[in-house]
């Protein structure tokens, strides 16, 4: 059921964006005679389920957010390029790394020259992790809480701190690092999504306002909020 179990395919990822991300559209898949079929498996399922989501555009009417490029965004099916027989479909929003993957398959590999730019590999292109499914559903989820009209960052807090009844939807989730770095618990009844990134807590919501899970001794800094937007 939607909100009360793990997310383990792009299905069930879609399922779960597709109410989380209600506020932006109705409708947020593609017909899938316009998703070009030389694309992996995962990534054209993404298209097909959730590619109306990357065509919005950020603006001032929005808050430039947007709720598949708010911190790294993916490129909508027109803008993906082609590059060594590579997919590359993915930037970082200052364009300080790409992503690319197999133009085939039913779950490649994925690439970025992230590790490089860190200064932590001496190769041009690395792969971060095994999974293009796993990667897009920590990808999405980000950028969910990212976008999230009510952008809340905890202050020297725990997600063990948070008050409320949770249930975890994704854990120990490989991005363009190489190695787990992002958890993601749900809170149904406030429709409130908990990221750990990187150690760092976020709270995010379209819906209501995630300063009701903290407890009274836990300060907090708003990056969106409705009416600052």
């Amino acid at each position: 059921m939607f909100g009360e179990e793990m997310i383990c395919t792009i299905s069930e990822l879609a399922d779960f964006l597709g109410v989380y991300h209600r506020v932006w559209t109705d409708s947020p898949g593609l017909n899938a005679d316009i998703v070009s079929r030389d694309l992996p498996a995962p990534l054209r399922e993404f298209y097909i389920r959730l590619g109306a989501l990357t065509q919005i555009r950020e603006s001032a009417a929005n808050g430039h957010r947007i709720p598949m490029g708010t911190q790294d965004y993916i490129a909508s099916p027109e803008r993906i390029r082609r590059v060594d027989g590579l997919v590359e479909f993915l930037w970082e929003n200052q364009d300080c790394f790409w992503v690319r993957t197999a133009a085939t398959g039913d779950d490649p590999a994925v690439i970025t020259n992230w590790l490089r730019e860190l200064g932590d590999s001496e190769n041009d292109q690395d792969v971060v992790c095994d999974s293009l499914t796993h990667f897009l559903i920590t990808f999405a989820l980000q950028e969910a809480v990212m976008s999230s009209a009510y952008l809340l960052q905890p202050v020297k807090a725990t997600f063990d701190q948070l008050k409320g009844e949770a249930v975890p939807i994704w854990l120990n989730g490989l991005y363009v690092c190489g190695e787990p770095t992002h958890d993601f618990h749900y809170f149904p009844k406030l429709e409130v999504i908990a990221m750990n990134l990187c150690g760092d807590l976020w709270l995010g919501s379209n819906f209501s306002d995630p300063r009701k899970l903290l407890p009274s001794d836990v300060g907090s800094r708003w990056l969106h909020h409705p009416t600052i937007s």
